[in-house]
């Protein structure tokens, strides 16, 4: 037997991880595991229903695929005559227990509605993407019963981007790891008695240095002005004046002129860090508000968004009840994790899984048999808009001491497919893994047409390749942003390519 507990899998597009997924589910069935003690999650409905189909379908029809069989006797050590003599009490115990193939979201889901009423939820609750013009009306509700408009304005100006949209998408950007913010307790000072002191020790610099008969750009660079220009003078940017050509001279005449530079400098220094602490404050303050009409909208709706819902089941779990109630309340004790499409989970959503985790490793030397197991491709991360980080894929396995195995092979695209993706992200991401073509792959076609006018370009070939008696439906542009998207859809509009 080859089962390894604890495995990650780095797999490539068209690698065959969702075969690898579907061998290592249907393994654990075979060695005697409950459907109910299994979670495999996955991050889409489709994705959801498509593997709980091939689970039955891979159970129903076990012989018809020798590579699968071969890989399930591998796994489990079974002989072919154990595997199907197993089969059809497999099949029946998986049709007739509960299992746990799901969607992140719908997991978190049933977890929250298990438990809802603690949080002050009703266990109906709808969970969607809802729109964001009843949250900001909440939102602003709550500033301004809170008499904070004044500070809602002063934000806008500090973080010199006066549209509320940007202001509101920052919220909800910080809504999404909420409880990974640190804490608001920023020190407020009093920033005008610090002005005050910048613009005496600046007057005193100023005079002295033109005293002393220094150029009018060296005395220009201390002359009145707000504290923010003065900040922005490149002079601070050398550590002492000595080292500069425009006060060498007179600063190894007169040491103070220094020693009254480096103070200026220092309460300039000072007065970053209140201007900083004094925005961090309004930020936070702020964002209590729109935390809390999130709270208020999604009680009083009863939708949720799928941020509420992460936001909400971290509260649960973290500050409300203990894992052994929440084993009681979803009727299940996990002794097996699989995580499908592991580049798109978000550290909130991975410190949402992280109890059921660390309870398989705490009984890992153990006699009871667990497993976990993540499989992924850091090139594919779409849900970064979800707060997805690659950069877990690593660091989980670091943690737990877990096995990265690459795979490797690409048996869906052409050889020389494979090879133009070798070469593009060889050189742009950092311990890239260069994929295989599989044996017997076709040599495929690729060129590379370099162009000052990428979407213009786009379209003549495409208007080439429908010349040439290619369909319209065989055709794909892909583009790094929806603007992109956006433009060069209009591009074709008006080059009659619909």
């Amino acid at each position: 037997m080859s089962f390894k507990p604890y495995l990650a899998l780095s797999a490539a597009a068209g690698s065959g991880k969702t075969f690898a997924l579907s061998v290592r589910y249907i393994s654990l069935l075979f060695m005697g595991e409950s459907p109910s003690s299994i979670l495999a999650a996955t991050f889409t409905n489709k994705a959801a229903a498509e593997m709980r189909q091939r689970v039955v379908d891979s159970l129903r029809h076990l012989g018809e695929n020798e590579a699968f069989l071969e890989a399930v006797l591998t796994q489990t050590g079974l002989s072919r005559e154990e595997l199907f003599k197993k089969q059809p009490e497999v099949l029946a115990r998986f049709l007739s227990h509960t299992s746990y193939i799901v969607t992140l979201d719908s997991f978190f889901s049933s977890i929250l509605r298990s438990a809802s009423l603690e949080l002050g939820l009703e266990p109906d609750f709808v969970t969607k993407e809802q729109g964001t013009d009843e949250l900001e009306k909440h939102f602003l509700d709550e500033v301004q019963a809170g008499g904070l408009l004044s500070n809602l304005v002063r934000l806008a100006i500090d973080i010199e981007d006066k549209r509320f949209g940007k202001i509101f998408d920052l919220m909800q950007n910080f809504y999404k790891v909420d409880p990974l913010l640190p804490k608001s307790d920023y020190e407020v000072k009093n920033i005008k008695q610090i002005e005050d002191e910048i613009d005496t020790k600046r007057e005193a610099l100023h005079k002295i240095i033109k005293d002393a008969g220094a150029s009018k750009t060296a005395i220009d660079n201390f002359r009145p002005m707000g504290v923010k220009a003065l900040s922005g003078k490149s002079v601070f940017a050398k550590e002492t004046l000595l080292e500069h050509r425009n006060y060498k001279k007179y600063v190894e005449k007169n040491p103070q002129i220094d020693e009254m530079f480096l103070a200026l400098k220092d309460l300039l220094a000072t007065w970053m860090r209140a201007k900083e602490s004094i925005v961090l404050h309004n930020l936070f303050t702020i964002y209590d508000y729109y935390r809390n009409a999130n709270i208020t909208n999604a009680k009083h709706s009863g939708v949720l968004s799928f941020d509420d819902l992460t936001y909400f089941t971290y509260r649960l779990l973290y500050e409300s009840i203990s894992k052994e109630f929440l084993y009681f309340k979803i009727d299940s004790k996990f002794k097996h994790i699989l995580l499908d499409e592991f580049q798109d989970t978000s550290t909130l959503q991975f410190l949402l899984l992280k109890p059921l985790i660390d309870e398989i490793f705490a009984g890992s030397g153990q006699s009871e048999f667990r497993s976990f197991f993540y499989v992924g491709d850091t090139k594919q991360s779409l849900y970064r808009f979800r707060g997805g980080v690659e950069a877990l894929f690593d660091k989980v396995a670091e943690d737990y001491g877990v096995k990265i195995l690459p795979m490797d092979t690409n048996y869906r695209s052409s050889k020389n497919v494979v090879e133009q993706v070798n070469h593009w992200f060889d050189g742009i991401m950092k311990g890239y893994v260069p994929q295989k073509s599989r044996e017997g792959a076709s040599e495929g076609y690729v060129e590379v047409v370099e162009s000052e006018e990428l979407i213009e370009e786009a379209v003549i070939q495409a208007k080439r390749l429908l010349d040439l008696g290619m369909h319209v439906d065989d055709i794909a542009f892909l583009v790094s942003t929806n603007k992109d998207g956006q433009t060069l859809q209009e591009a074709c509009q008006i080059a009659g390519i619909e």
